[in-house]
């Protein structure tokens, strides 16, 4: 008869439920803190994600309700009751100066601001090439050589042709 010893078995590895839900995924830290959004309904922060990218810090934005991903609610729900520190107000993004704007946008911009016929008799003296462009163009791209040299003439700052751009793109 054989002797059989527990050194002839392995003792089996049991592994402990994870206490965290599916799709949860364990963070390190979290800093950074500001509203996403003038509602308050959602924080973007830094997080260390241990498992994610090497613990790279990444960008990260946490909301109330999101049950495809509990450690979003967590680190909001944290966030919110202070576990990070203070959440920054939040600061809407600067407008988006258009690039281009349609012909038609630009001269009734022109006229609101008086500019018309100062602007078509600067062009009047220009060279041939640029009284057809100006003439026949379907949009003026804020970039444009000639763009740049009118609005020069004009005196404009470069935060006056901006504003000029934001202003014609609502016409």
């Amino acid at each position: 008869m054989m002797d059989i010893t527990t050194e002839d078995y392995e003792t089996p590895v049991v592994e402990e439920p994870s206490r965290h839900p599916p799709n949860y995924i364990a963070y390190d830290s979290v800093t950074d803190l500001s509203w996403a959004d003038a509602d308050a309904t959602r924080i973007n922060c830094t997080v260390v994600f241990p498992s994610v990218l090497n613990g790279q810090p990444l960008p990260y934005t946490a909301g109330p309700s999101d049950p495809d991903y509990p450690h979003s609610e967590e680190i909001f729900a944290r966030a919110v009751a202070g576990d990070f520190g203070s959440i920054a107000p939040y600061v809407p993004p600067a407008p988006r100066v258009p690039d281009r704007v349609s012909g038609r946008q630009f001269r009734l911009q022109l006229l609101a601001l008086g500019l018309l016929d100062t602007v078509e008799g600067w062009i009047d003296a220009q060279p041939l090439a640029t009284q057809i462009a100006y003439q026949s163009s379907a949009t003026f791209e804020r970039g444009d050589g000639m763009m740049q040299a009118g609005f020069d003439a004009l005196g404009f700052a470069p935060e006056q042709v901006d504003a000029f751009f934001m202003a014609a793109a609502g016409v």
